[in-house]
């Protein structure tokens, strides 16, 4: 009777471990994920110069085969560009933001960098 007891209380204490553990997993995850996509977008439009463009935003695209580039298909994410004057002459300041909703919460990551306009392409 009292292994049916400890049986009782321990089996939900650890199933709640397990699923947190998994949520966190999968956030850590879906971040890394996010960090990644920023940098790459980042990158792509300091060697384009295309971060001189006003209203920069989207959705990351999918491959051509149709197979989704996010950690996982049904989270879709997207991107915008902030373009800030620094205090310096000639240094922009470029913020990409990835935003994407996991478990009903809108989550995002924002990289940031500095451009010197003079050596820009």
């Amino acid at each position: 009777m009292a292994a049916i007891v400890l049986v009782a209380i321990v089996v939900p204490v650890a199933m709640r471990g397990i699923t947190q553990a998994m949520a966190i997993g999968e956030q850590a995850s879906l971040r890394s994920a996010a960090v990644t996509k920023a940098q790459a977008k980042l990158d792509e439009l300091i060697a384009t110069g295309d971060w001189r463009s006003s209203g920069l935003e989207g959705e990351f695209d999918t491959t051509p085969s149709g197979e989704s580039l996010d950690v996982q298909e049904d989270t879709p994410m997207t991107w915008a560009v902030e373009v800030d004057d620094s205090t310096w002459p000639s240094i922009t300041q470029i913020a990409v933001t990835v935003t994407w909703t996991s478990r009903s919460i809108e989550r995002h990551v924002t990289l940031t960098t500095l451009v010197d306009e003079e050596y820009a392409p």
